[in-house]
C-alpha cells in the first residue's frame, strides 16, 4: 500500500523503472527475480498569502489553500474615495489591475495590493497656469474640473497651436486660468506610470502622480529632447522636475516617447536635454523683464559671436502663453540674441513683451 503523509499526494509510483502512474497500491506476483519500487509524493496544495493595506480589501484573503496545478482568483475592492494603486505578486510590482488569477500553481506564492486615496489636490496661483490631471478621472468635462476658471481652457497641439477645449485628459497639459491663488482637488485613480507621446516640435505635456526628475525621464528615440524643460510660474522657468499636476512645454528631434514613471526607486537612464552654451559664461550682457509685484520675470540675453560658436535655436522659449500672462522675448522667439559680426559697434534687437 501506499499512502502520503498529512498535506501530500501521490505524483507516482514507478516500477523497476516504468511509472504506474498515481497508484495507491501495487502487486508483486510471481516473483522470481529482484523488483524495485519507488513512490513519489507532491504538495496536494499550495499556500497563497494575499494581504491588502488600509483603503480596501483582498478577496480571498490571509494564507489561501490552491490544489497543485489549479488556479486561484483575488479580487481588490477600494473602500470609498479610494482606489487600487499597485498589486505585487511574489514581491513584483504589476501595476494596478482590478483582480489577478494565479495559474497552475506549483509552489507557494503570495500577493499584496496597495490602496491610495482617489483624490489629489494641486495648489495654483493667481492667472494662468500650466496644469495637468495625473488621474483616471471619470468626468472629464472642463467645468467639472476647473469650475472657477475664468478663462477658456487651451490644448496645444504641436503644428497647430493653442485650441480651446471642453473636455479634459490624463497625460495631456493644459493652459488654465484663475483670478484667486487655489486649491484644486480631482477624483480619480492615480497614474504612475505613463507614456507621452511627443511630436518633431513643441510638445506639451503631463504629470504622473509623483515628482519625477527630468533626468529620469526616459526618451524614446535617446537624445530626443531638444530645448530643456518649460515649466510656468507667471514666467516660463527651467524645469528640473515634473510635479504631479502641472504640465510643461519641451521641444523634440524627432516623434517618439517620453516614459514618466513615478514609482522609480533608482535611477533610469538619463534625458539627453540639450546641453546649454551658457551666455553668463561667456561674458554676454543681460536685460531682466518683470511685470510690477511679479515673483517671476524673464532675463533676456545679448552679445556679440564673432565666432559663430552659438547656436540660437537652442535658446528658443515655448509658444506664446495665451493673452493676460507675462511673456518676454526677442523677436526670434528666444531668450537670447547675438551678433555674428565681431566689428559691431551698434545693432538691434527687437524684444517683444506681453503684458499681465
Amino acid at each position: 500500500a501506499i499512502a502520503p503523509n498529512g498535506g501530500n499526494e501521490i505524483d507516482s509510483v514507478v516500477v523497476d523503472g516504468v511509472n504506474q502512474g498515481a497508484v495507491t497500491s501495487y502487486d508483486f506476483t510471481g516473483v522470481a527475480a529482484n523488483h524495485t519500487i519507488d513512490a513519489y509524493f507532491s504538495p496536494s496544495a499550495f499556500t497563497i498569502h494575499a494581504s491588502a493595506g488600509t483603503g480596501g480589501v483582498i478577496a480571498p484573503s490571509g494564507d489561501v489553500a490552491v490544489p497543485n496545478g489549479q488556479s486561484q482568483l483575488f479580487t481588490f475592492t477600494p473602500d470609498a474615495n479610494y482606489g487600487v494603486d499597485s498589486v505585487f505578486v511574489d514581491g513584483t510590482y504589476i501595476g494596478a489591475p482590478a483582480s489577478y488569477t494565479f495559474t497552475a500553481v506549483a509552489g507557494p506564492r503570495t500577493i499584496r495590493v496597495v490602496f491610495a486615496p482617489n483624490m489629489m489636490t494641486f495648489s495654483f496661483a493667481a492667472g494662468w497656469n500650466l496644469v495637468s490631471v495625473p488621474q483616471a478621472i471619470a468626468d472629464h468635462r472642463v467645468t467639472t474640473l476647473f469650475p472657477a476658471a475664468t478663462a477658456k481652457v487651451f490644448s496645444y497641439t504641436p503644428g497647430f497651436g493653442y485650441r480651446t477645449e471642453d473636455t479634459i485628459h490624463q497625460g495631456q497639459g493644459y493652459w488654465v486660468k484663475w483670478d484667486n491663488d487655489l486649491n484644486s482637488t480631482f477624483t480619480g485613480r492615480p497614474i504612475a506610470v505613463d507614456t507621452f507621446s511627443v511630436s518633431s516640435r513643441w510638445n506639451l505635456i503631463g504629470s504622473v502622480k509623483n515628482p519625477v526628475p527630468v533626468a529620469q525621464i526616459v526618451q524614446n528615440p535617446p537624445s530626443n529632447a531638444y530645448t530643456r524643460f518649460f515649466g510656468c510660474d507667471g514666467a516660463y522657468f527651467f524645469a528640473d522636475t515634473i510635479l504631479p499636476g502641472h504640465a510643461y512645454f519641451v521641444k523634440v528631434h524627432n516623434n517618439g516617447t517620453f516614459i514618466l514613471n513615478g514609482e522609480a526607486t533608482s535611477a533610469a537612464p538619463k534625458a539627453a536635454v540639450a546641453q546649454r552654451w551658457t551666455p553668463e559664461e561667456n561674458g554676454f550682457n543681460r536685460i531682466d523683464v518683470k511685470p510690477l509685484g511679479a515673483k517671476q520675470g524673464r532675463t533676456l540675453w545679448f552679445g556679440a559671436d564673432a565666432q559663430g560658436a552659438v547656436d540660437e535655436t537652442a535658446f528658443e522659449l515655448p509658444p506664446t502663453p495665451p493673452v493676460g500672462a507675462f511673456d518676454a522675448r526677442f523677436e526670434s522667439q528666444a531668450d537670447l540674441a547675438v551678433v555674428r559680426l565681431s566689428d559691431a559697434s551698434a545693432w538691434e534687437m527687437p524684444i517683444q513683451i506681453q503684458s499681465v
